[in-house]
C-alpha cells in the first residue's frame, strides 16, 4: 500500500466499551519496618478453637465467658469473640460488638483446605479411592469461596504443588484428577495445573513455548540452572525423598499463611507413633488440623508365595496419632466417603475464634497457648501455640518456596507488602517470530514499589484450559535503575484463545515482592481485507528503560527493544511508552498503529477513535490527526497518529481505533488505560 493512498483516509470520532485486566492483589496487614529490622507492634492475635461433646459433635452454643485463654502461662483478656457455624451450604458468623454488647451476624470467612495425596505411601487402588473421596467432598461439601490447594508427595517428584489455593471448582477437580507422579529433571518445571514445561525441548504441554530470560547487559540466569538461588517445587533441586522432614517443613511454612487452614491427608503410610505425634503437634502449632484418611484397607495373609489380600480396616494406626495431635480426626475406612465428607464438614465448619492483643516482635519466638472451657465433658481443640513472625531472611528454603508459590499461583496472595505491577497485552499480525507481546512496568522505588538491588523475576502463563504455557525465571540488578520506571516485555506465539499471565518480582534478600497479572484474548487469523494490530501508545515524560525477556537464551542483544522495534518501527526517544497508566495532566498521545491491507487495490478508509469510561459508561470524543505513514517490506505499514484526549476524571478507560469504509466496519483494536 502506497503512502499517498493514506492521504485519502480521514480521522473521525469513535466509541468503545471498557474491559479491564484483572490486577487484583490482596495485601496482608502492613508491617512496620526499617530496612530488614521490624519494630514491635500491638496486634490482635486470633485463635481458632473447636469444641466437641462426648459424642464427637461440634458445640456452638458457648459464650465468651465460658473461655479462659493463656499465652505463655499469662491469662489474656479476650477482646474478640466469634462463633462460626455451617449448616448445609450456609455459613454464618456471630460476633460480639465490643461497644454495643450486641451480637452481630454475618457471612463467615472462607475455609482453606489442602488436599494432600501421599502417592508414595499409597498403592494404585488406594490412590484411586483417595481421589474418589476427595472429589466427593468437593462436589458435595465445598462452600462458596472456600479455597482448596492440591499438594502431595511422590517417590521421584518429591513434594509437589499441583494447584495452589483457589476457589475455582473446575480447577480443583482438574488438579485432583491430574495429581500423579512426574519424573523431575534439571530442565523441567511443574506449575499449577500439573502441566510440565520441558526446557530442553523448548515447549510446554500447554502448547506454547518455554523460554528463558535474556536482557543483554543485565545479568540473568535460566530457571533451574546450577547457579539459580531459588527453585520451584517439581524440580530436581527441590525434590527430597524424606517424607517426615518435608511434612515438618510444610507445617513450619503454614505458620505464615493467615486464616483457618485444614489438611486432608490421604495416605497409607505407617510410621512410628512418637514421630507422627510430634508431627501432629507441629501442625497444631500452625493452627492447621490434619484429617487423615487411611488409603490402605487390606492386609496380606498366608505365606509369601501364597499370600492374598483381604479386607482389613486399621482402627488403630500411626495416622490416628498424627490427626489427634493436630486437632483433626482419623478415618480408617476410605470407602466410607459419605461419612468422611460429612464429619470433615462438621468439624471444619463449626468453631470459635478468640482474639486478644499482643506485642508482636519480629524475633520468631514461640508462644505456648492454652484454652480452657468451664463446662464439663467437652473436648477442646486449639492450636498449642504460635511463633512470632520473622524476617524473610530467616525463612527456611521450604518457606521461601511456599512464599513464591503463594505469589505465583494464589488468586489473592497473602504475602505481606506485595506491590502492584501493571501490564497489558498487544496482538499483532505479520510478526516473524511471535503474535503477542506482554508488557509490564513498575517503579524502582524503595517507598512505593521495589527498592534498587537484586530481584528475581518469575513469569507464569496459562491458557483457558488451565495448561501451563510458560513458567520461567530470570534475575536482574535494579541498582542502576533507582527512581526510574522499568518496562519489561516478552514475545510469544499463541493460538487463538483466552490466557492469563502473572509476573512476580521478588527481592531475594528481603522477600519484598511485586505482582501483576493480565487476562487477555489472543485473536485468530482473520479474512478481513484490513487488519489492525494493537497500537503502541506514547506520552510526554522521561523515556522508560525497556528490557526484553528473550526467547533466545543465547542472544546478546545490545538494543534491548530491537524485537519490539522490528514490529512497530518507531520508538520516539523523547516520549514515554504507556504500558497502562497516564497522569491526569497528560492530554496528548502518540499512537503507533500497524495496519495491513490484503488487496491490491487499497480501500478508502476512515479511522474512528473514541474513549469510554468503565464505571460511567460515558463515551468521550477523541480528536486526532495522521502524522506519517511508514511502509514496511513485510506488507504491513505503520500509521503514526497524534490524538488529543479530553479532560477525564481518574479511572479505567478503553481507547479503541476502528477502520471503516463507507460506514462499514472493517476491523478494530483497543488498548486499556488507567488515568491517575
Amino acid at each position: 500500500m502506497k503512502r499517498e493512498k493514506f492521504l485519502l483516509f480521514s480521522l473521525v470520532m469513535f466509541g468503545m466499551i471498557f474491559s479491564p485486566f484483572d490486577f487484583s492483589s490482596a495485601q496482608a496487614k502492613p508491617q512496620q519496618k526499617t530496612g530488614n529490622q521490624y519494630d514491635a507492634a500491638a496486634v490482635i492475635k486470633l485463635v481458632t478453637v473447636r469444641i466437641l461433646d462426648s459424642l464427637g459433635r461440634p458445640v456452638t452454643t458457648l459464650q465468651k465467658e465460658n473461655f479462659t485463654l493463656f499465652d505463655n502461662g499469662k491469662e489474656q483478656i479476650i477482646t474478640e469473640f466469634e462463633v462460626h457455624t455451617t449448616e448445609g451450604d450456609i455459613r454464618t458468623v456471630q460476633s460480639l460488638d465490643p461497644q454495643s454488647k450486641q451480637t452481630r451476624v454475618s457471612s463467615g470467612m472462607p475455609r482453606q483446605f489442602f488436599l494432600f495425596f501421599d502417592i508414595q505411601g499409597s498403592d494404585i487402588n488406594g490412590m484411586t479411592n483417595a481421589k474418589e473421596a476427595a472429589l466427593h467432598f468437593i462436589n458435595t461439601k465445598l462452600l462458596s469461596k472456600d479455597k482448596v490447594g492440591i499438594i502431595g508427595f511422590a517417590p521421584m517428584r518429591g513434594f509437589f504443588i499441583q494447584e495452589y489455593l483457589t476457589d475455582d471448582t473446575q480447577r480443583i477437580i482438574h488438579a485432583i484428577k491430574k495429581a500423579k507422579e512426574v519424573r523431575p529433571s534439571d530442565g523441567e518445571l511443574v506449575g499449577a495445573g500439573g502441566d510440565s514445561v520441558d526446557r530442553k525441548a523448548g515447549k510446554g504441554t500447554g502448547g506454547g513455548s518455554s523460554t528463558s530470560m535474556n536482557t543483554g547487559s543485565i545479568s540473568t540466569t535460566t530457571f533451574g540452572s546450577a547457579d539459580s538461588s531459588t527453585n520451584m517445587p517439581g524440580t530436581r533441586f527441590f525434590q527430597k525423598q524424606d517424607f517426615i522432614p518435608r511434612m515438618s517443613d510444610l507445617a513450619g511454612a503454614l505458620k505464615h499463611i493467615p486464616g483457618t487452614k485444614n489438611i486432608i491427608l490421604f495416605s497409607g503410610r505407617s510410621v512410628g507413633s512418637p514421630v507422627t505425634s510430634r508431627l501432629g503437634k507441629e501442625f497444631a502449632d500452625a493452627s492447621t488440623p490434619v484429617y487423615t484418611v487411611n488409603t490402605k484397607n487390606w492386609i496380606r495373609q498366608g505365606i509369601i508365595s501364597l499370600s492374598v489380600k483381604k479386607k482389613h480396616i486399621y482402627e488403630d494406626h500411626p495416622l490416628k496419632d498424627l490427626a489427634l495431635a493436630s486437632g483433626g480426626k482419623y478415618f480408617a475406612d476410605i470407602e466410607q466417603i459419605d461419612t468422611i465428607s460429612e464429619e470433615i464438614q462438621n468439624l471444619t465448619g463449626n468453631y470459635y475464634v478468640l482474639g486478644y492483643y499482643v506485642r508482636e516482635n519480629w524475633d520468631g519466638a514461640y508462644h505456648r497457648i492454652e484454652v480452657k472451657v468451664h463446662k464439663p465433658d467437652l473436648e477442646v481443640y486449639a492450636q498449642d501455640g504460635y511463633f512470632n513472625p520473622k524476617p524473610y531472611s530467616a525463612y527456611s528454603d521450604f518457606e521461601k518456596e511456599l512464599h513464591l508459590s503463594d505469589l505465583l499461583f494464589s488468586e489473592h496472595p497473602s504475602a505481606p507488602e506485595t506491590r502492584d505491577i501493571t501490564g497489558g497485552a498487544l496482538h499483532f499480525y505479520g510478526g516473524k517470530e511471535a503474535n503477542v507481546a506482554l508488557l509490564f512496568s513498575f517503579a524502582v522505588d524503595a517507598k512505593t514499589s521495589l527498592p534498587p538491588g537484586p530481584v528475581e523475576f518469575y513469569v507464569f502463563l496459562k491458557n483457558d484450559k488451565g495448561e501451563t504455557v510458560k513458567l520461567d525465571k530470570g534475575d536482574m540488578d535494579l541498582t542502576p535503575l533507582d527512581q526510574k520506571e522499568l518496562g519489561l516485555y516478552f514475545l510469544e506465539t499463541l493460538p487463538e484463545g483466552e490466557y492469563k499471565c502473572r509476573i512476580v518480582a521478588r527481592n531475594p534478600e528481603s522477600g519484598q515482592a511485586a505482582e501483576g497479572r493480565i487476562q487477555f484474548h489472543c485473536p485468530g487469523e482473520t479474512d478481513t481485507t484490513v487488519r489492525l494490530s494493537s497500537p503502541l501508545l506514547f506520552s510526554m515524560g522521561p523515556e522508560c528503560p525497556l528490557f526484553r525477556l528473550s526467547s533466545r537464551a543465547d542472544t546478546h542483544e545490545t538494543d534491548q527493544t530491537a524485537s519490539l522495534k522490528e514490529i512497530y518501527q518507531f520508538f520516539p526517544k523523547d516520549k514515554r511508552l504507556v504500558i497502562r497508566t497516564l497522569s491526569l495532566d497528560e492530554r496528548t498521545l502518540l499512537v503507533v498503529l500497524p495496519i495491513s491491507i490484503r488487496t491490491e487495490e487499497a480501500p478508502l478508509i476512515d479511522f474512528n477513535v473514541f474513549i469510554q469510561s468503565e464505571t460511567e459508561g460515558e463515551a468521550f470524543d477523541v480528536d486526532g490527526v495522521i502524522l506519517d505513514v511508514r511502509e514496511l517490506d513485510s506488507g504491513t505499514d505503520i500509521v503514526l497518529m497524534e490524538v488529543a484526549l479530553p479532560e477525564l476524571p481518574p479511572g479505567n478507560y478503553r481507547l479503541t481505533i476502528e477502520a471503516k469504509e463507507n460506514d462499514t466496519p472493517l476491523h478494530s483494536v483497543h488498548r486499556n488505560i488507567t488515568i491517575r
